[in-house]
């Protein structure tokens, strides 16, 4: 079972925006935010369980798959803002307000409705003598600790060359009078410019914009009837430039010792939705929430300096966004108290997960608008029938020899004869995408490649010609 995050849509907001504005505020040590306006809430991240459980093959392709959805856990409203400092105002952001009051009450409301739900009745535990804390204001307290590494080891000014979106700072009103509290976190606005209006739509991402292609509605879309080859090859050099991005992104966070833990459609920023740029397309990994300290595997902002055990303050306290990882790696490490050992699973568990992002971006977008394929029936195919095996136990690899058999015989993953089966067969045997899926997805967790050994596969390179 998996902690995943999705985009969900909200009507926008009819009444004044509120605007929140207070003299300090809690910051990275690279920018004085010093306040920031939220004026239209464009969307909501919603966090839920996911669950599958693999079936027949010809079933998930059909659309049976069995598939569970958790209760909604925790969710953050995404709005356009502007900063209010002095030596910044005016300048665009994209704010996430983690709202403590509404996740509180959906806690309390979920936990009634899930008695029996041990992670949901954790969310009321005492919480390092803060009271009770949600599942929202542990996923701020740590996307704010990990963007805080990244940016104290790397450079602030340096972080999106590293594949990364750049967090501007943390604003935490102060007023005792509110009676919603919230945390408030500043990014760079890279959703549409408009002028004297606000925007409509939220930033970019690969979710989004494989729902796009899914409706036809992407730029590159009107290749589709025409000259679907060449749509592909645009479509094919745009996926990988954006997912070379993150996939440096990823590689980053390896590098200064976390884990990321929520690798996704909806943890990648795009420059833009047009799949006509080709190699000129880009992309960020975003959504630190999850991150982890890779030695400890403990969330970043309860992990001693040591990089082995817990903060002083957090012993005895739940970790409620506990997903499972240290009690994998306990099983399937053979010196599982070697803090060591643990980050290389940590590195490798995240690699499996960018293994499956890219196997999904590169199909689904691809196959027929009648397709019934959606991730969830991706990944249950990856998880059932072709699960990878050692020594006839079952893993969480994947057999990619036998799954690009079975996906390349149908015609539905295919528009106008040409589909993501073919994009990751540039390159030829042993250089192609399907060789890069096959390490990254190795039954053995210790075969499979880091993110920076990933990076110089030929794939990324290879000539999109088919």
């Amino acid at each position: 079972m998996r902690i995943s995050l999705a985009p969900a849509l909200l009507p926008l907001l009819h009444a004044p925006p509120p605007r929140v504005s207070h003299p300090r505020a809690a910051l990275l040590p690279l920018d004085d935010v010093g306040g920031v306006s939220l004026d239209r809430q464009l969307g909501a991240l919603n966090f839920a369980e996911v669950e599958t459980v693999g079936r027949d093959a010809e079933a998930v392709l059909s659309g049976v798959a069995a598939t569970s959805v958790g209760a909604q856990q925790a969710t953050v409203g995404l709005y356009y803002g502007q900063l209010m400092a002095m030596n910044a105002r005016g300048t665009r952001v994209l704010v996430k307000r983690y709202g403590a009051k509404a996740n509180n009450e959906l806690q309390r409301s979920e936990s009634a409705a899930s008695a029996g739900d041990a992670l949901l009745r954790s969310l009321e535990a005492s919480f390092a003598g803060r009271g009770g804390m949600s599942v929202a204001e542990a996923l701020a307290e740590n996307e704010y600790a990990a963007h805080s590494r990244v940016q104290a080891l790397c450079g602030c000014n340096d972080v999106e060359q590293a594949g990364l979106l750049r967090m501007l700072g943390r604003h935490v009103p102060r007023d005792d009078r509110d009676d919603d509290p919230a945390i408030l976190h500043a990014f760079p606005w890279r959703g549409e410019q408009v002028r004297m209006a606000l925007p409509t739509a939220l930033p970019p991402t690969l979710a989004s914009w494989m729902e796009a292609r899914q409706r036809g509605t992407t730029p590159g879309a009107r290749f589709d009837a025409s000259v679907p080859l060449k749509g592909l090859q645009d479509r094919g050099r745009f996926l990988r430039a954006t997912l070379r991005g993150a996939l440096t992104g990823l590689a980053t966070l390896h590098r200064v010792g976390l884990l990321h833990q929520s690798v996704g459609p909806a943890a990648v920023l795009l420059s833009s939705e047009d799949d006509r740029k080709g190699n000129n397309g880009k992309g960020w990994l975003c959504e630190l929430g999850f991150c982890r300290d890779a030695p400890s595997l403990e969330l970043v902002y309860r992990a001693a300096a040591d990089g082995t055990s817990v903060l002083p303050a957090y012993e005895g306290t739940v970790d409620v966004l506990d997903a499972g990882l240290l009690d994998r790696a306990c099983r399937k490490c053979t010196r599982p108290g070697d803090p060591e050992e643990r980050g290389r699973f940590g590195r490798a568990d995240d690699v499996r997960e960018f293994g499956m992002l890219l196997l999904s971006a590169a199909l689904l977008p691809n196959a027929a608008p009648d397709s019934a394929m959606d991730m969830l029936g991706l990944r249950n195919l990856c998880d059932g029938p072709f699960a990878a095996c050692e020594d006839g136990m079952q893993t969480d690899g994947v057999d990619v020899a036998r799954l690009r058999d079975y996906l390349d015989a149908e015609d539905e993953l295919r528009l106008g004869g040409v589909g993501g089966v073919d994009v990751l067969a540039v390159g030829g045997e042993g250089r192609d995408g399907w060789d890069l899926l096959e390490r990254m997805l190795a039954a053995r967790w210790e075969e499979r490649p880091s993110a920076e050994e990933a990076l110089a596969h030929p794939w990324w390179e290879a000539r999109m010609f088919f």
